[in-house]
């Protein structure tokens, strides 16, 4: 943010806009350096994703509101809506799923304040107290903490139950083998998170914490679950639910495609952004 904003003044550049894509990390609640803030004065809009996000900005970042604009983000629904059978089929198999098992996916970067302990924590409950079921846990994404969530699924002696898939790049075909996305993040941080909406459009119940801007996009019992953050417990039965509940399940999908589709597209995004450079170069 520093450096493009410098460079413009250099360059002589009439106007100057921000989109800020966090709220900060578990170890600290402000995401901008005393540089980003000393060149708000010469900043014209700083972009939110969210209602949340915004008040996050006002109050912790201490932005100027009147320079604030929300332009929620947008997805290509066609992609998370409808994927080669062939590709999805293949995933399968390369991941040694059986026919009946309920895929349970977590896809986030590998961070503390995204909670992977809740997810190991809601597959030990699981795995226990549903014996009648046949459960696989997929946690998709790269950073630091790998081989600390590699310690906690030897201790829990999950190994064999939950599959740590690193990085990939057929985000849409994983969606489409899951039977449930789950986002169980601390309170500290949760700005738009994209894999919720992608999840959505693809057909796929979400599971989320009830932080930052997700009850912006989840209402709960309508067209996702919202469960406490970092909850083992609560994130077990909310699970529970979805694969008990099977006519309300597939009610929550139908609205949850519904909200995607009328609010979250790239279309309703990109005309945000052009109506706020049509009102700064007036």
């Amino acid at each position: 943010m520093f450096w493009g904003r410098a460079a413009s003044l250099l360059a002589r550049v009439p106007r100057r806009v921000v989109a800020s894509h966090s709220t900060g990390r578990m170890e600290t609640r402000r995401s901008f350096t005393r540089l980003d803030r000393a060149l708000m004065r010469w900043t014209d809009a700083v972009v939110a994703l969210s209602g949340a996000h915004a008040a996050y900005l006002r109050d912790v970042e201490r932005m100027d509101p009147r320079k604030i604009v929300v332009i929620e983000n947008g997805i290509d629904t066609a992609r998370y809506e409808a994927v080669d059978r062939a590709k999805v089929e293949r995933l399968r198999a390369e991941l040694g799923l059986g026919e009946g098992d309920l895929v349970i996916s977590m896809i986030a970067a590998l961070r503390p304040e995204k909670a992977h302990e809740a997810f190991i924590g809601a597959a030990g409950i699981l795995r226990e107290r549903r014996r009648d079921l046949s459960f696989k846990f997929l946690i998709v994404g790269g950073g630091p903490r790998r081989q600390a969530i590699e310690t906690l699924m030897t201790e829990a002696g999950l190994q064999k139950n939950i599959l740590l898939l690193g990085e990939r790049e057929d985000i849409p075909e994983v969606l489409h083998i899951s039977n449930a996305l789950v986002l169980p993040s601390h309170a500290a941080v949760e700005t738009l998170p994209l894999v919720v909406l992608e999840a959505m459009a693809a057909g796929v119940p979400v599971v989320a914490s009830a932080v930052g801007s997700v009850p912006e996009i989840i209402e709960n019992r309508r067209n996702g679950l919202l469960i406490p953050p970092a909850d083992p417990v609560g994130l077990s039965e909310a699970l529970c639910h979805i694969v008990d509940e099977r006519e309300t399940t597939q009610q929550m999908i139908e609205r949850a495609r519904d909200t995607v589709r009328q609010r979250f597209t790239v279309d309703r995004m990109l005309r945000g952004y052009v109506d706020l450079f049509d009102r700064l170069t007036g």
